[in-house]
Order: C-alpha cells, then structure tokens, then sequence
C-alpha cells in the first residue's frame, strides 16, 4: 500500500537543524548574523516526493550537496535584500528558480527572512512525471543544474498551490480530510513546479557573472584553508597568505560576497564547529573544555559568551539537551 501523506510544522533557532531542511542534503550552515532569530519549516511528505517552505531568521552561508538520489526545485519567494548563488555565478533576488540535479553542489548566501518553496523528487519519479507531463523538457537540462527565471503566470500558480496547502499544515487540529488533500495535491505540485521549470528554460536565463565567480574560487579557497585550521590559533596573515590577497584585499572579499568580515567568519566556524562536537558528544567532566580546545578556543569565558550570543543557550545546555534527548 502506498504510504499516506503527511504534514508538520516547526520552528527553531538551531541552526544546525538546517541540515534537514530539504530531504536528504548534505548542508553545512554558518550563522552569518550576529545573534539568533526564529526559522520556520513546514513540510508535506508526499508518497513519493516531498515539499519544504522555509523562511530563514538569520543570514546565512550554506555549502554542500544536494540528495544524491533526487532532483530538487527550489523556488525563491522571499528575499529581503540581495543573495548570492556561488554555484550559478549570480546575485538574485525573489522568483528565481534553482534547478538542481542528484548529488550537485550548493554554495549559497541567504540573507535575514530569506524563504523558498522546495520540491525533491526521486529520480525514477521525476521520468516518469516527465514523460507524463511535460516530454519536451530539454534532455540536457537533467544533468546540468541551473538558475531560471520563471514567467510570472506559473509562479503565481505555485504562490497559489503553497497558500491553499498551508491551512493543512499550521491547522491546530488536523483537518479530516487533510490526508486526502494532501494526497491529491502531489501531482498537481509536480505540474506546478515542471511548468516554472519550461517556463525558466524558453524565456529566461540568468547570466553568470564571471567577476563574481573569480571572487569566489578565492573565498572558497579562503573558506576551506579555514575549516583544515579551525583546531588550531590561526592568524589572518595566514588566510591571507593562503589566497593570495593583502589584509585590506582579504577583508574586502568577505565583506563583499558574506557581509562580515573574515574574523567574525572564522568565529562563527569554530562555534558551529563546537556545536556539532557537543551535539554529538556523551556529557562527561570537562567534555565542554574539550570540545572548546578542540575547535581553537583558548578563552573558555569568551567561548561560552560568544556561543551564547550566537545560539542563544550556553554549550552545557546544549550537551544537556542532547543527552535528554538521546535518554532511552
């Protein structure tokens, strides 16, 4: 028997909760802003696909991969103020259309409030809704990811399938005919976001910028030098010197494509480094010591007040919580 469909709703301050937010990503967050605010997710798992609305509190940088076994759809509804996608070479904002297929690479920014509506559908499904739906879809198109710019018919159709979804999933109650309608909706999901994915196709390309991806090798290599070295004091010479850029150049680079500067960059990595370890840690005497050390902070005071500013609990709460809630 087919599985029935379902919805959720959550909201959270945990940055590392992201991970999960599209089906079988593998994300790596940075908080970018400096103290925490609320994210929201809401998901409708269909029998065979599923459908994630997020908004996102803070700023962020993600990096990391797409499900290795889906296609994925993510259409941008919100945007405050301008993001970047590293991967395709360009800053957008709202009613872009990111087309992914299985296992591609995500380098993102995302400023405060940033929402999209994602689709991830198994391979197997996506042929076959194709080849039902829509066979003309450009034989190229499945193995190249892409930015598109929709027409703005089709995204007014997906803006109008989100909203009458959206009852079933923040509903107090569940509504009795919620599995049934939600049930019903998965193909109509499928033609809605197939649409904006021909419409984007035919009409309109976002162009890359070839400034901003030269910008960006040299951030990435910024950014991986950093992650090798957060177990250890690391000067901003070395940084620089790893890129290729002055201090003035190096803190220009980060101001411009993360809107921080590398320092604070660098502090946001070893916190979130020191995140994962104690969320994944047994709580033992001098456990936080450790993992502090580990990820490169000598000062334990200034560790746990930063890691308060930025996560909004104290690490001890957090190694708390996760052994509450791994208690049989």
């Amino acid at each position: 028997m087919e599985p029935a469909a379902s919805a959720s709703l959550a909201r959270f301050s945990d940055p590392e909760q992201l991970i999960g937010a599209i089906r079988g990503a593998r994300l790596d967050p940075c908080q970018l802003s400096p103290i925490p605010s609320v994210s929201e997710l809401s998901r409708i798992s269909f029998p065979r696909s599923t459908l994630d609305t997020s908004r996102l509190g803070p700023g962020f940088c993600l990096h990391g991969a797409m499900a290795p076994d889906c296609y994925t759809l993510v259409y941008v509804a919100a945007c405050p103020t301008a993001a970047t996608a590293f991967q395709f070479g360009i800053t957008h904002g709202p009613d872009m259309l990111g087309w992914f297929h299985p296992g591609a690479d995500v380098e993102v920014m995302t400023p405060p409030g940033f929402s999209t509506v994602t689709l991830t559908v198994p391979i197997p499904d996506f042929h076959h809704a194709l080849n039902l739906l829509f066979p003309e879809v450009p034989d190229q198109l499945l193995h190249q990811s892409a930015a598109l710019a929709p027409d703005p018919a089709t995204l007014r159709d997906l803006d109008s399938l989100v909203a009458s979804l959206r009852p079933l999933v923040t509903a107090q109650a569940p509504h009795p005919d919620g599995p049934s309608l939600l049930h019903h909706a998965e193909p109509l999901a499928l033609d809605r976001f197939i649409a904006a994915l021909l419409s984007g196709c035919s009409n309109h390309h976002f162009l890359p910028d070839l400034r901003l991806s030269r910008r960006f090798q040299k951030l990435r290599i910024a950014r991986d030098f950093i992650h090798a070295n957060l177990h250890r004091p690391l000067a901003t010479s070395e940084i620089c010197a790893a890129v290729g850029l002055s201090r003035r150049g190096l803190e220009l680079l980060f101001r411009s494509l993360l809107d921080v500067s590398p320092a604070t960059y660098l502090r946001h990595q070893r916190l979130h480094r020191a995140r994962q370890a104690l969320l994944a840690a047994q709580p033992a005497p001098g456990t936080v010591k450790r993992i502090a050390l580990s990820a490169g902070f000598w000062h334990l005071g200034r560790f746990a007040s930063d890691y308060r500013s930025l996560f909004g609990d104290s690490p001890a709460t957090t190694l708390a919580a996760r052994h509450r809630l791994n208690a049989p």
